[in-house]
C-alpha cells in the first residue's frame, strides 16, 4: 500500500510542478529553492 501511495504522490507532484512552472511570478510559502533529498517512498517509509 504504501509504494502504491508514494507513486500516486509522486506523480501529483510533477504534474503540480509542471503546471506551477507556467506561472513564475505567483509564489508562496510552499515553494522551496530546491527538492529535499529524499524522496516520497523513503518519506513514507521512515
Amino acid at each position: 500500500i504504501v509504494q502504491v501511495l508514494a507513486a500516486v504522490l509522486d506523480r501529483l507532484v510533477i504534474q503540480n510542478a509542471s503546471i506551477a512552472m507556467g506561472d513564475p511570478g505567483q509564489v508562496t510559502k510552499f515553494h522551496a529553492m530546491k527538492a529535499p533529498g529524499i524522496g516520497v517512498l523513503q518519506y513514507l517509509e521512515r
